[in-house]
């Protein structure tokens, strides 16, 4: 089931982000110009530094970074470097092995840069944008479990659900925003500049119903910036946010999800 969220026809998946959180650096701009050169064939726009908050596994009130991001020129994937952190991110994704394949021959092209970094975090973020078809209900698609109990409002009731589990030097939450409007990445996601898949504008236009299932698993790390272990251990975060998704959905959702989306 690992590569269900890539193989899936009508998958709901918007964006997908890998973070590595790193010992701090006083010249975050010669970081990032290192980084620059490193990867400017493949991702030659750079974003105006901004100040935002951002990441996986990221608890309400954490610190603003300087950052520097740079995309791709389709603006569906891109690089984002700051102070603490280095995080790959993405609106197009087609399975989690083509993911993955690209996320390491990033870490490994920019290994040499962080080699001296002491790597403290690493966390995976999955955002799914869940808009009910014709005649249905968000609460066709989520788990009972997380729409919660109903005070007699019907299902017109906005839902703002978040279910964590402490795990071993790390964590999995899963967020559930149902707020009756449509609602498709939060305020840090889109200050970081990627564009939107096509069929999530176009429902946004109609103004759809729309919720949105967010999902972080992170481990706490205490090791050099290697790339292959990094990758490794993103891998197995995956696995968790993969068990994580097929027990917040219903048997509903994975079936109208493996048709073709009109």
């Amino acid at each position: 089931m690992s590569e269900s969220l890539g193989q899936w026809r009508s998958a709901p998946l918007v964006y997908v982000l890998a973070e590595v959180r790193c010992s701090p650096t006083l010249d975050v701009a010669k970081r990032a110009s290192a980084v620059q050169e490193a990867i400017r064939g493949e991702f030659p726009l750079l974003e105006p530094v901004a100040e935002v908050r951002f990441g996986a596994g990221v608890p309400a009130g954490s610190t603003a970074s300087t950052m520097f991001a740079f995309t791709d020129s389709s603006k569906r994937r891109g690089v984002v470097v700051t102070s603490t952190s280095l995080c790959y991110h993405v609106t197009e994704y087609v399975t989690s092995a083509e993911f993955f394949e690209e996320l390491g021959r990033l870490l490994k092209l920019l290994e040499p840069i962080y080699a001296a970094d002491a790597v403290t975090r690493m966390g995976l973020r999955y955002v799914d944008a869940i808009i009910p078809s014709a005649n249905m209900s968000i609460s066709d698609y989520i788990s009972p479990n997380m729409v919660g109990v109903s005070l007699g409002g019907g299902e017109q009731r906005r839902v703002q659900c978040v279910v964590e589990e402490a795990r071993p030097n790390g964590g999995i939450a899963v967020r559930l925003l149902a707020l009756g409007l449509p609602i498709y990445l939060s305020p840090d996601l889109l200050a970081l500049g990627l564009r939107r898949p096509s069929w999530v504008d176009a429902a946004n236009e109609r103004q759809a119903p729309a919720a949105i299932l967010d999902t972080d698993n992170w481990v706490a790390a205490e090791r050099i910036f290697e790339a292959q272990e990094i990758l490794a251990t993103f891998k197995g975060l995956k696995e968790g946010i993969t068990d994580a998704f097929l027990r917040s959905i219903t048997d509903h959702s994975k079936k109208e999800w493996q048709l073709p989306r009109e």
